[in-house]
């Protein structure tokens, strides 16, 4: 994906596997729009995967920001391989540690009962 009207070229895709070479060089938009064609009906689960350095002003850092130590820039092992939830609410990530802790934040929005995040506006 080149430029960001490129994103519009997956435009009612189903892709079960997504994968980003270094995610900084995409702009938020291109990763959250890629983000709703992570689906599929062909009975494998959807997955995304993204290599990345990213850096304290990249719009990549809300997304990991909660396993990065802020001391050290290193990840905090506690943390690690942990799944965590989040929805776009208003074009502002909510993030929960379960679904359901979703469903209690955000009532009346809808969710799946697996870790790909949904869109709620």
């Amino acid at each position: 994906m080149e430029h960001e009207k490129s994103k519009l070229d997956w435009q009612g895709s189903q892709i079960p596997l997504i994968g980003f070479d270094e995610l900084t060089h995409f702009t938020r938009d291109q990763f959250f729009y890629m983000l709703s064609r992570n689906r599929s009906t062909c009975g494998i689960k959807p997955y995304i995967r993204a290599t990345t350095n990213p850096d304290c002003d990249s719009w990549v850092r809300e997304i990991v920001d909660w396993w990065i130590n802020p001391d050290t820039g290193y990840a905090i092992r506690e943390r690690s391989r942990k799944i965590r939830w989040f929805i776009m609410e208003n074009d502002h990530l909510v993030w929960a540690n379960s679904s359901e802790e979703l469903q209690q934040r955000i009532p009346g929005c809808p969710y799946g009962q697996s870790p790909n995040p949904k869109i709620c506006s």
